[in-house]
């Protein structure tokens, strides 16, 4: 659309997981950056988590996967 896209907020799936926003306002055809950190913790294989984010005026939120290999210590 012509209007600009604001992420009203995002949501992690658990503590092990922090995401970070580059910017809450875009513009048509402008991208973005959410940087995630994940502390795995006691977890060991592969690990799928997920950061939703919503956006101002969208009733359904974007999901996003992280899916990691930690390896056993």
């Amino acid at each position: 659309g012509k209007d600009p896209l604001m992420v009203e907020k995002f949501e992690e799936s658990c503590g092990c997981l922090s995401g970070k926003l580059d910017q809450k306002v875009h513009q048509t055809g402008e991208g973005g950056v959410i940087r995630a950190s994940f502390t795995p913790g006691p977890n060991r294989g592969t690990v799928r988590k997920s950061i939703h984010v919503r956006f101002v005026g969208h009733e359904k939120p974007v999901e996003l996967i992280v899916e990691a290999k930690v390896a056993s210590s």
